[in-house]
């Protein structure tokens, strides 16, 4: 029988290399990476040093070591919602301003594009320019509405 102590060490080592691998794909920014590295070292030491949870829960006063790491495990997950809460926010109100910012250089595109158009009847072109420029407004409107979703 395989002792825990390897067990635990293992997934730790496992987790870490996981990491790694993701980072190399692109798949995980080094910011993130750091919290799971944490993770994983954490892992691997209690993996190496089980005697360490008992040690500090008895300094703590708790009498029962494994509540110890629940509540470590359950604050540390309470912060990392936390702070993908605020990233979350923060995300959301850049995509708020690039929207607005693209829906004022639309109307301005419009603008030019109809001041274009009187332009061009001075100059005697038929209607159907400004017909296909009011369409393409418009199915581009659709697509970016499609897009973003609900």
């Amino acid at each position: 029988m395989i002792p825990y102590v390897w067990t635990t060490t293992a997934l730790g080592i496992l987790v870490g290399i996981s990491i790694l691998l993701l980072i190399r794909h692109d798949r995980l920014k080094p910011l993130y990476a750091l919290w799971w590295m944490g993770v994983a070292i954490g892992v691997i030491f209690l993996g190496l040093f089980p005697r360490t949870v008992d040690f500090v829960a008895s300094y703590l006063g708790i009498h029962y070591p494994p509540v110890f790491i629940l509540v470590v495990a359950l604050s540390l997950l309470l912060l990392k919602i936390l702070t993908m809460d605020l990233e979350r926010t923060r995300q959301e109100q850049t995509l708020r301003l690039l929207v607005q910012k693209i829906s004022l250089l639309e109307a301005e595109i419009r603008t030019l594009r109809k001041a274009q158009i009187k332009d061009s009847h001075q100059d005697g072109d038929d209607d159907r320019t400004q017909k296909e420029a009011e369409e393409k407004d418009g199915r581009r409107f659709q697509d970016r509405q499609k897009a973003l979703g609900p």
